[in-house]
């Protein structure tokens, strides 16, 4: 059976939302695994350090400044893509809906939870129960469950550099 022009269209921007979810999700999980190992391995490396005096504290001073500044940096930026991705799987389902389709809300329902991250209760149309409606701004302000635990997981690591910090500026000063 031939798609009316509707659905076709429909079919195409179904096509386009699925593209940049992909897109967005593999240069969020890329840039991770580049930027958390290095930060992991900065941490190591200046917390394995056998000499403490100035020299030694400036360097702890500049890595632990930018490390912290391009994590956070880099947090922003995934909390804008993952604002994106949110709002593109939020279109599917209502292309979905009207196309009696069922691929992006199985996948939700099997994750248990919404795009917003919350638990999932029922079957995902329970949950939103208009067919067309505003995607919840707190998706895009307060991120998803992902995201939420990709912020924690730099602020961890945020804290670490500061932590390092104060730990080279105790041995330095002797007080430690």
């Amino acid at each position: 059976m031939e798609p009316n022009p509707r659905e076709t269209v429909l079919l195409s921007e179904y096509e386009r939302c699925h593209t940049e979810v992909e897109r967005l999700n593999s240069q969020l999980w890329t840039t991770a695994q580049i930027l958390i190992p290095l930060s992991l391995a900065g941490v190591g490396l200046l917390f394995s350090l056998s000499q403490h005096d100035l020299q030694s504290l400036s360097s702890v001073v500049v890595l632990s400044f930018v490390s912290s500044l391009v994590l956070l940096g880099w947090l922003k930026i995934a909390h804008r893509w993952h604002g994106y991705q949110s709002i593109a799987q939020f279109r599917m389902i209502e292309i979905e809906r009207d196309l009696d389709m069922w691929c992006t809300r199985y996948e939700l329902e099997a994750t248990g939870r919404t795009v917003s991250g919350t638990p999932i209760t029922g079957t995902f149309d329970d949950i939103l129960p208009d067919r067309y409606q505003r995607v919840p701004v707190d998706i895009i302000r307060n991120g998803t469950s992902t995201i939420i635990v990709t912020r924690r997981l730099v602020y961890l690591l945020v804290l670490s550099w500061g932590l390092l910090l104060v730990r080279e500026i105790l041995l330095v000063c002797g007080l430690f």
